[in-house]
């Protein structure tokens, strides 16, 4: 038997594995209630739960910076 020292790994439907779905908002009500409480009992989950929004937002700005493709790529 394998044990582990995080907490969101014990939790059953592994909280961790919902982080992206909860940050964009893709969780249902009773989905998003169990992560948030997990992440108010677990630091560790918080801090990655940070770093899902941070990926997140870095994403987006560089989608942004990238811009619309020009005319000609659009023809091809």
């Amino acid at each position: 038997m394998i044990v582990t020292k995080c907490k969101s790994a014990q939790m059953p439907g592994n909280a961790e594995l919902l982080l992206p779905w909860l940050a964009t908002g893709r969780l249902n009500a009773a989905e998003a209630r169990r992560v948030r409480a997990a992440l108010a009992r677990d630091p560790e989950l918080a801090r990655d739960y940070a770093a899902v929004q941070d990926e997140r937002q870095a994403a987006i700005a560089l989608h942004d910076e990238l811009g619309a493709p020009s005319p000609r790529a659009m023809r091809r």
